[in-house]
């Protein structure tokens, strides 16, 4: 179950990716697939901590607890920068969309 988890993180999270590497990505996309990984992460969390408690049970020399925390950590920082970097596309987005056009004003009073 964990590694169907992974996997299915993994391929959305390259998707993603791959959306915002497009001159104009379909930011409506890239929100769903954010709101998707981060379902995908708290249902990875859950199973994780499930896992280790099992592990914990097991003969500790028969456990590669540092390669299982790597992974963890590894899928917590991917997703992380993925939000970051989505949520800077956002704002810049919002920037350049955002310019204001004042009126200029004449001489004329009821201007």
């Amino acid at each position: 179950m964990k590694k169907i988890i992974r996997t299915s993180f993994t391929q959305i999270f390259g998707t993603t990716n791959e959306l915002l590497t497009k001159e104009n990505p379909d930011m409506n996309q890239v929100r769903t697939n954010i709101q998707v990984l981060e379902q995908k992460m708290k249902n990875n969390s859950q199973l994780n901590q499930r896992y280790l408690n099992l592990l914990f049970d097991q003969d500790p020399e028969d456990v590669d607890f540092d390669s299982e925390m790597a992974k963890m950590d590894e899928d917590m920082c991917k997703f992380s920068a993925l939000k970051m970097k989505v949520e800077t596309q956002v704002n810049l987005s919002v920037l350049k969309y955002s310019q204001i056009e004042f009126r200029k004003f004449g001489s004329d009073i009821r201007d």
